[in-house]
């Protein structure tokens, strides 16, 4: 009996003892992997330098994800020694880890040895920028308002007056970007407009239209995480560009129509709003200038008094635009 009561009472011991030493393993066990995991980035890192201007840090390896911080060209950072698809990890500044585009950093190999990222790991086709990529091949699509402030019909019709009309018409633009902020532009679109006016009480109707074809250098002023701000200039030619009047007082030869080729310049600002990585909103204003070289009118015109000078001369026109241009549309990018 004595020998039962104390085999007994050894039992408890031992297996508190058991107990105490595997809480001691587990513990030891705990600290072993935090000092892994808090030390194996170190051990496992290398050096790099960020190449490209206010360079994302993402908390996922994906273009979606939310972006940590943004890090300026020239910085020194630590980076995982391995890449996943192209992404290095990395520590922000807030000590969080996130990740960075290979193309955006060049890794530091040595004091004096420096290497682009790019070079030993699968190229990128694209650059990056703020957060999405910048592709080459941009297409625009605006329809806009032109406010046409002047037009030059003749030496006794509207010389050097304004006569506020409006126009409306639509754009349709390709660029293709030389660098990051710099963009060769073509754009071709057609506009039209209707006015009426009145020279020594006869009323007239004055009708324009215009195939403007222009080429121009767009570069961004300013640029954010999903905006950007770019003005551009545009030189070109309206095409087919027609100009038909009509004397209203007249039941016969009371009408017509030149057609030709007119100079435009355009001095144009823009503002992108990106809702993703290939569509933005456009919100465009500018100022637009539009001239035909002068022609003759049609003898049989019964209304041609007002375009002359004198009764002995033959009537002659010209049409001018010159007003501010207001449009809105969308950009797609590729």
């Amino acid at each position: 009996m004595r020998r039962n009561i104390m085999s007994w009472s050894m039992t408890p011991r031992l297996n508190g003892w058991d107990m105490r030493r595997n809480i001691i393993q587990i513990l030891i066990c705990i600290t072993l992997g935090y000092l892994f995991a808090f030390s194996s980035f170190s051990f496992a890192a290398q050096n790099a330098m960020i190449t490209v201007p206010q360079t994302p840090i993402y908390e996922k390896p994906h273009l979606e994800s939310t972006v940590i911080e943004h890090k300026n060209a020239g910085e020194k950072i630590r980076i995982s020694s391995q890449n996943k698809e192209g992404w290095y990890k990395v520590k922000a500044s807030n000590s969080q880890f996130g990740w960075i585009w290979q193309s955006n950093l060049a890794i530091l190999y040595d004091s004096t040895h420096i290497k682009s990222a790019e070079v030993d790991l699968k190229g990128q086709s694209h650059e990056r920028r703020f957060g999405h990529y910048t592709p080459p091949l941009y297409f625009r699509v605006i329809g806009f308002a032109l406010g046409i402030m002047a037009t030059d019909v003749g030496k006794r019709m509207s010389v050097r007056s304004y006569r506020p009309f409006p126009a409306f018409g639509g754009f349709f633009e390709a660029s293709i970007g030389l660098d990051d902020n710099l963009r060769l532009a073509l754009r071709g679109g057609y506009y039209q407009s209707r006015t009426k006016i009145s020279v020594s009480s006869f009323p007239y109707y004055i009708y324009h239209s215009a195939f403007p074809v222009l080429i121009g250098l767009e570069t961004d002023v300013s640029k954010g995480q999903n905006w950007d701000v770019s003005g551009s200039l545009y030189g070109g030619a309206g095409l087919l560009t027609a100009t038909t009047v009509v004397a209203t007082d007249y039941s016969i030869g009371n009408s017509f129509t030149l057609s030709g080729l007119s100079y435009i310049l355009f001095l144009n600002f823009s503002a992108k709003y990106w809702f993703s990585q290939r569509l933005s909103a456009v919100f465009e204003f500018g100022g637009y200038f539009s001239q035909t070289g002068k022609q003759t009118i049609a003898g049989d015109f019964f209304g041609s008094g007002p375009f002359k000078i004198s009764d002995s001369e033959f009537a002659q026109m010209r049409a001018r635009h010159i007003g501010p241009l207001l449009g809105v549309g969308l950009q797609f990018r590729f």
